[in-house]
Parts: C-alpha cells; structure tokens; sequence
C-alpha cells in the first residue's frame, strides 16, 4: 500500500497543502483522502491516481525544491 511511503502529522500535512496550494476536500484531510492526494499529484506534475507512493514523494520533493529557490 503505497500510502505508507510518508508519515505525516495532521500539522505537517495542514503545512504541505498551505506549501503546495493544495486545499483539502475535508479539514482532516490525510495521505489517504484521494482527493486530497489527487489534487497534490496534479499540482506537482505526477500521475493522478490518488496513491500516495514513491512517484508522489520524488514529486513533490521536485516541486518542493523549485519553490523553495
């Protein structure tokens, strides 16, 4: 289950949607709301199917980086 690949806390994930300028559909919102994590994968150019796995990491890292220059 590819939803393991990143532990985040409910004020980590609050930090990466403000980050990323990803809303949540749901306040609660975590790495296995689909919609959430579909969102982020469009955002940040990877391929939207709503798993959070390596390909989303390696992803948004990349995003991550490019905003942060």
């Amino acid at each position: 289950d590819g939803t393991n690949a990143l532990q985040l806390s409910a004020a980590e994930i609050t930090r990466l949607q403000r980050t990323v300028g990803v809303p949540s559909a749901r306040a609660n919102a975590n790495l296995r709301d689909r919609t959430f994590v579909k969102k982020l994968q469009a955002k940040v150019g990877t391929t939207r199917d709503g798993i959070w796995g390596p390909q989303t990491t390696r992803a948004l890292q990349r995003h991550l980086n490019s905003v942060n220059r």
